[in-house]
């Protein structure tokens, strides 16, 4: 008791894992080990590597990872499919629209093939966000009506955010809605209602850059909005009607399809994908080609990292898995030399690596002090941006690399695999040996972390059990004598003289007496049990009538 315990981000979604690991068992009856796991589209490198360690750290082994807009999309293709509706040529736009993430996707479908055009996003928008638009507008009204401000009262803006967030469901089916909050702040009652209408006012921005990041996923794309064939929901907020509305009008009035529930879709493709890994579902032939969300940028050279737009190494919308895409050998480019070859690549982007190569040596004839010697590889930091920001320090920041297993490395490999985790490889130019260079991030799990919750985890899970056992254990002796006492004070039977009866009812009052005494006691599930055999016995004439 009083013990503080924190939880990392990987803790509290392997507990989420944990559940649904339970929930699953219980309903197939059997143990479950083997799991696909669905994440948002824009998941970045970091977000896909902790998913697959809370999958760890909750005793699953991770088949794969699967982009949530890619599953809705084989969700669609099966329910297609078993509808015999030709699916031999289309072009699927998935709109997922859930509580904190907004994903968009292009899939093209042939069919059993699914190739991802592109994709686009935002990791920060979602019900959560109209939500908190809600929030805000009534915190205002409440200071407007009663000079308080309900910002500064945790427990009453957790109340207020609950009837927001059943406000917002309510407007998905009618046009105005009520609030009613018992004693919100200092006692006040607060009673308002919002409408449709006032939502939508309060959303406007959110909602038209959902439909901004669609065209732009179709830009990225080269596709036309016209050569679009199916749009598909996924998510609950997809069941916002302005959200649906332009949605349609951006697509000049192309129907949504709406067979499958929005809730249930990315799930019902997740399922289907580990029915083909698990070889329970018969399809060979299902190809699933998906791609990298966001562009992969090497910083090789300090000196010049914010000069002009980062050269992707890998951009966004690459096919994955990609093994041997780019090689990234050491630079022993003055940093004048390194500024002249990014802005031809600004310039002149269709300019080919060996034309570049022709430049850098001219270049070099002309002014021979850009001549310099190869910087020592033990001294070379490699650091590796995810993004599609103007500069190399305006996006996410991957990690770092050293090199400590090889000793002179003159290569680099990045390697992207079918979940989306990025590695890298260095070569060793004279030996051609090969070693796998960890990326240097503080925020990330190290393998000992990972261990050590899994053990956690472990723990925390045969404790829950055995405090659900000595749970039910009670409710069973409860329920029991509840059970009894009302039977004993209506039998009539022969059996058991007045005294008998008297006695059993002492004893059934006895026992729930001592459990109201110890209502904030949970103790050994034996001990209730035992208590239950006691009473089951002394009850044992009572006889049902």
């Amino acid at each position: 008791m009083g013990k503080e315990k924190r939880f990392s981000a990987e803790e509290i979604s392997a507990m989420v894992l944990m559940k649904m690991k339970d929930i699953a068992e219980t309903y197939l009856g059997d143990s479950v080990t083997n799991a696909v796991v669905t994440v948002p589209a824009y998941f970045n490198d970091s977000q896909r590597q902790a998913t697959k360690d809370a999958g760890v750290i909750a005793g699953l082994n991770m088949l794969r990872l699967v982009n949530e807009p890619t599953a809705a999309a084989i969700a669609y293709g099966v329910d297609r499919k078993m509808s015999n509706y030709d699916i031999s040529r289309k072009n699927v736009l998935v709109f997922d629209l859930g509580g904190g993430t907004f994903d968009v996707s292009l899939v093209s479908i042939e069919n059993d093939k699914f190739l991802v055009k592109s994709v686009n996003g935002d990791t920060h928008l979602g019900g959560m966000d109209f939500e908190n638009r809600m929030v805000d507008y009534f915190v205002k009204e409440f200071k407007t009506k009663h000079n308080k401000d309900v910002s500064e009262h945790p427990r009453a803006i957790m109340r207020l955010r609950l009837a927001c967030e059943r406000a917002k469901r309510a407007l998905s089916l009618i046009p105005e809605t009520s609030i009613e909050i018992d004693y919100l702040c200092d006692g006040i009652d607060f009673n308002s209602t919002i409408s449709r209408v006032c939502f939508e006012n309060l959303n406007d921005d959110l909602f038209k850059k959902c439909i901004s990041l669609v065209e732009q996923c179709l830009s990225n794309a080269y596709i036309s909005k016209n050569d679009v064939d199916e749009i598909i929901l996924a998510g609950g907020s997809t069941r916002i009607p302005k959200v649906q509305l332009l949605l349609k009008d951006f697509f000049d009035g192309k129907e949504i399809y709406k067979s499958i529930n929005p809730d249930e879709v990315v799930a019902y493709g997740a399922t289907i994908c580990a029915g083909i890994s698990c070889g329970i579902i018969d399809n060979k032939n299902m190809v699933l080609v998906d791609v990298t969300p966001l562009s992969l940028h090497v910083e090789l050279d300090p000196a010049v990292h914010t000069a002009c737009h980062p050269s992707s190494v890998i951009p966004r919308n690459t096919i994955i898995p990609l093994s041997n895409k780019r090689v990234l050998g050491n630079t022993d480019d003055h940093w004048a030399l390194a500024f002249i070859k990014r802005c031809f690549k600004i310039l002149f982007p269709c300019c080919s690596y060996r034309v570049l190569a022709c430049i850098k040596d001219c270049f070099k004839s002309l002014f021979p002090w850009t001549k310099r010697k190869r910087q020592s590889t033990n001294d070379l930091k490699v650091t590796v941006y995810e993004g599609e920001r103007q500069t190399l320090l305006e996006n996410n920041l991957l990690g770092s690399f050293e090199h400590s297993a090889i000793n002179q490395p003159s290569k680099y490999q990045l390697d992207i695999d079918i979940n989306g985790i990025l590695s890298v490889l260095a070569k060793d130019s004279r030996s051609g040996d090969t070693s796998k260079i960890t990326i240097i991030d503080p925020s990330r799990l190290t393998i000992q972390d990972v261990e050590m919750m899994t053990n956690e985890a472990k723990e925390y899970k045969a404790q829950d059990k055995k405090y659900e056992e000595r749970v039910k254990a009670k409710n069973k002796l409860e329920d029991y004598a509840n059970n009894m006492s009302e039977r004993v004070s209506n039998y009539c039977g022969q059996t058991i003289g007045t005294k008998d009866k008297n006695m059993i009812e002492n004893e059934i009052q006895q026992v729930l007496k001592w459990l109201e005494w110890n209502s904030k006691e949970v103790y050994d599930a034996a001990q209730y049990m035992k208590k239950l055999d006691e009473l089951e016995s002394k009850c044992r004439f009572i006889k049902d009538e």
